[in-house]
């Protein structure tokens, strides 16, 4: 392919033969420069003295005599800026804090980058600014304005002090922001030319510029030195109302009137191109599908030259890396520091120590479970800490909050050393500093004692490096706030990532849409063609109003689509083959295709050389047929153990459910993700336990006690901290936070409810009473068509007798319907489609077994909704007598015999909904 690069290179030896090392060419970015001297070595025999090229940031940086500020030295120094004005107009700068700060100084450093870019004048911007702000108050005198309205105004009327002294305060220090090095450049152009002793000053590739770059280039132009070169097509550049040519021509018109236009080509209206649209379902599914792409573009180029893979949303670079065999590729995007594991253990920290401060009210330095679960979850805490004991303490303490020995004794058989770097960043640290030295402690202990990888050593190696930095500006800006620390240390990561290294130019590219600018491949690859990705769209926030940026000439949303629209079509314009994925979301309709994929469908289908074509990608997932469901064959082994187990109604539920679910969990005991620590459900397991206890003990006294509200609070509390009652070590501080209180209260309130429902259910029944509260019933059956005892359990919640009746209540804290105890027949019960109507049932048969009582009744009692009434009808009879037993136990029999019957072997269920939430699914391959 003859690139854009290649036709410039051709141009500058032709045009300036032995005086290409008199000038100096200035390109978009410092990639395009590479590829320039890489052209300029490839098409000349003889050595060559190279031009002088700058990108056009470190040429102004250059002419400016300033350095760039990062991100975090402009954050620094802003803050630095408020609170001194802070301090002229004598407001109290203790409760100002940098993390309360940032989301307005990112907004003014923005605006301030702008405005500066487009040499816009400060002190008139923002007094028109003020002057809008103040007439939202047109109207009320001075004295009528609230506080807040008070300080509104002050801020909008501050903001040219802010400006201005902001940029004394970079300069003082050498340091300087974007726009301000364009502006020094252009308002001092006169005296800067004449250090620009270049025989010729060339500009390649640009198609859009701000008001201080034109000044430049306007101030070369009649010095007589410049030579100004654009790429671009007629199909855009001739069409007046396309907007990819909008800014090249305002160039080409109104700036380089009198130069000559190099190369506008004819390049989609001549060259054969094939374009795929693809829709993938999900937004990874692109990298999954990139593979596929690649290896129908490799038949005829192995070594897949000149083709670049471009993820328009960057956030897609690790799924990418994971999906596709880089290493032979070029990646100069840069791995995002925040995708590494030493950034989640930091983070994670961060959060800890955010918690310790929110929960500490007057108390000792305490660790949130939830933070120390995450913890033990890093990988690099593995190494000295057993994750699977430390979580099963966890989950055996039942402990909400951790103080240092409660933690320590989590890490038994642990390294002192490593315990000790814990206790001073979590539980001694005294202020911010200390903090951040303890955090530089660990990661010097993690570096010494396991053996890191090239790439995790980097990583280490930086972060180590910039928590130095970071002390320095804790002392700079007298930081004490750990949300303002986190704050810097995001700041810092927003414009930090790792570099890969490998061969600039050959092979394959893996880089970002604004590196392509001037670059040109034969196959692109262009991911994440959506709407708010390509273009950007509206979304960044401003001060300064949409007519306020208009009147200035300052840039708004549609000169972006502008520019983003060129930077598509010039990456297209080239390419022979051109893959464009975008992704749908068809369960929530929130993405859509770009624009710019809506207008090549219908503008490039005019050109005959043009092949388009559209497809949306699926992906099958695996399934497993009724046929080939997995089953487990019985052993002696397996009868032995299941003779010997005592079935509940919850066990025997599973087994009519899914008979290798049953295996997996009543004969083999495995244990489940669920059983271990669940950061939503540890306490939340006991809710029920505590409902139980408390309304058996009022139950024993036919609730006749009347308690307030506070009254319950406390003996809920109390039962929940009872370790003979709930296996767990729950302390009173442990339900006053988060989830834990919700659970709490949602406790009391079910207790409460039910309470004031039974007292007056009594006062309108004074026959009945309560004959037991939670009653164990225990029971070994004889059945004759197995020939042996099986053992049969069950705790019904509350017994009621009510003349010769004999009435059985279950609760339930769930939801429960009014027709979950109805069936048609007995054998209706063993379908597993009714364990509730199964499980009172199986009660009533264990306690008529028990106690040899007839005409019973089982009903269930929802703590949800009292109103819900949920008994047990048999063919519409709710009564249960010794026939309706007999008939029961005849069923359970043959349940048992199939259970023991060694030529059926335990199976997986055909029914897929069953699956849904089984927790042992992953065994059995669903």
């Amino acid at each position: 392919m003859d690139t854009f690069l290649d036709k410039v290179s051709n141009y500058l030896k032709t045009t300036y033969g032995d005086d290409l090392s008199k000038i100096c060419v200035v390109l978009p970015s410092r990639r395009s420069i590479l590829f320039l001297k890489k052209s300029l070595i490839d098409s000349s025999n003889q050595p060559i003295f190279a031009p002088d090229c700058y990108s056009i940031e470190d040429l102004m940086s250059k002419l400016s005599n300033f350095e760039l500020a990062s991100a975090d030295q402009q954050l620094i120094n802003l803050y630095k800026v408020h609170t001194d004005i802070e301090k002229e107009k004598q407001h109290d700068i203790s409760e100002i804090t940098l993390y309360e700060f940032a989301p307005k100084a990112k907004i003014m450093l923005q605006d301030f980058n702008e405005l500066d870019l487009e040499l816009v004048n400060p002190d008139d911007l923002f007094l028109n600014i003020f002057n809008i702000k103040e007439l939202s108050f047109f109207g009320l005198r001075e004295e009528e304005l609230s506080n807040y309205q008070r300080k509104y105004l002050d801020f909008f009327k501050s903001l040219y002090l802010y400006y201005t002294k902001y940029i004394e305060k970079l300069h003082n220090q050498g340091l300087s922001y974007q726009g301000n090095m364009y502006r020094i450049v252009a308002e001092n152009i006169k005296d800067i030319l004449p250090t620009l002793t270049y025989k010729k000053i060339v500009f390649v590739g640009f198609n859009a510029l701000s008001k201080s770059e034109e000044s430049l280039i306007k101030a070369i132009q009649e010095n007589g030195k410049l030579d100004f070169i654009v790429d671009a097509d007629r199909y855009y550049f001739d069409n007046q109302k396309h907007e990819a040519g909008c800014f090249l021509r305002h160039i080409l018109k109104d700036i380089c009137r009198n130069q000559e236009i190099h190369f506008i080509g004819d390049y989609f209206g001549q060259s054969s191109k094939k374009i795929k649209i693809s829709a993938l379902p999900q937004m990874v599914s692109q990298a999954k599908y990139l593979p596929q792409i690649l290896e129908e573009l490799s038949v005829d180029n192995p070594d897949l030259k000149s083709t670049a893979i471009i993820p328009a949303d960057e956030s897609l670079l690790p799924s990418i890396l994971h999906a596709v065999d880089l290493s032979k590729a070029n990646i100069t995007m840069g791995y995002p520091i925040k995708k590494t594991m030493l950034f989640h253990l930091l983070d994670t920290i961060f959060a800890a120590a955010n918690n310790i401060e929110k929960f500490k009210q007057g108390k000792d330095a305490r660790l949130y479970y939830r933070d120390v679960i995450a913890l033990f979850s890093n990988i690099y805490i593995h190494f000295f800490v057993s994750p699977t004991l430390a979580l099963q303490t966890i989950e055996q303490k039942g402990k909400i909050f951790y103080d240092f020995q409660s933690f320590k004794n989590l890490l038994k058989n642990v390294d002192k050393q490593f315990v000790e770097i814990f206790n001073k960043l979590f539980f001694l640290s005294v202020d911010i500093t200390d903090f951040v030295v303890s955090i530089q402690t660990l990661l010097q202990y993690v570096f010494d004692k396991i053996n890191l990888d090239a790439v995790e050593k980097e990583v280490f190696y930086l972060f180590y490096q910039y928590f130095d930095k970071l002390k320095t500006s804790i002392l700079e800006i007298n930081l004490t706030h750990l949300k303002s620390l986190r704050l810097l240390f995001e700041t810092f990561l927003s414009s930090c990532s790792l570099s890969f290294k490998s061969d600039a130019i050959g092979g394959l590219q893996l880089l970002g849409v604004l590196e392509t600018r001037t670059l040109d491949f034969d196959n692109v690859i262009l991911l994440s063609v959506n709407e708010g990705v390509i273009p950007s769209g509206n979304t960044a926030k401003s001060f300064i109003p949409f007519d306020i940026r208009r009147h200035y000439g300052m840039q708004t949303f549609d000169g972006k689509d502008a520019i983003f629209s060129y930077h598509f079509y010039r990456l297209l314009q080239r390419a022979k083959h051109v893959h464009l994925l975008y992704d749908i979301d068809a369960q929530r309709g929130e993405k859509e295709p770009s624009r710019f994929l809506l207008q090549i469908k219908e503008e490039l289908s005019a050109f005959k050389n043009i092949d388009i074509e559209e497809e949306i990608v699926s992906f099958e997932q695996p399934t497993i047929l009724p046929d080939n469901l997995l089953r487990i064959k019985k052993t002696a082994e397996t009868i032995a153990k299941i003779s010997t187990l005592t079935f509940s109604s919850t066990s025997l539920n599973e087994f009519f459910n899914c008979s290798l679910s049953f295996y997996f969990k009543r004969v083999l005991c495995l244990k489940t993700e669920s059983e271990h620590i669940d950061e939503n459900t540890i306490q939340s397991s006991d809710i029920g336990l505590v409902i139980h206890y408390v309304l058996e003990q009022e139950g024993k006294i036919n609730f006749s006690r009347k308690l307030s509200k506070e009254q319950v609070e406390k003996i809920v509390l109390d039962t929940f901290c009872n370790p003979e009652i709930i296996k767990k070590h729950y302390e009173v501080d442990d339900f006053l936070y988060e989830s834990n209180y919700l659970i709490y209260q949602i406790t009391v309130k079910y207790i409460l409810n039910y309470l004031k429902f039974i007292t007056s259910f009594f006062t309108l029944h004074h026959d009945r009473k309560v004959y037991a509260t939670e009653q164990k019933l225990e029971q070994s059956v004889f059945f004759p068509i197995i020939d042996k005892e099986i053992k049969l359990k069950g705790i019904i919640d509350r017994v009621d007798i009510e003349g010769d009746n004999t009435i059985l209540l279950d609760y339930k804290t769930g939801a429960v319907s009014e027709t979950d105890g109805n069936v048609k027949t007995v054998s209706d019960l063993f379908s597993g489609k009714k364990p509730k109507a199964f499980q009172l049932m199986l009660y009533a048969y264990l306690y008529y077994k028990v106690h040899k009582t007839n005409l019973l009744e089982a009903n269930i009692v929802s703590l949800r909704n009292l109103k819900t009434d949920a008994k047990l009808t048999i063919d519409k009879e709710c009564s249960i007598n010794a026939e309706l037993c007999d008939s029961f136990e005849q069923h359970l029999g043959h349940v048992m015999a199939s259970l023991l019957d060694m030529s059926e072997d335990f199976l997986a269920t055909n029914d897929a909904q069953k699956c849904l939430y089984c927790d042992y699914k992953v065994l059995c391959g669903r």
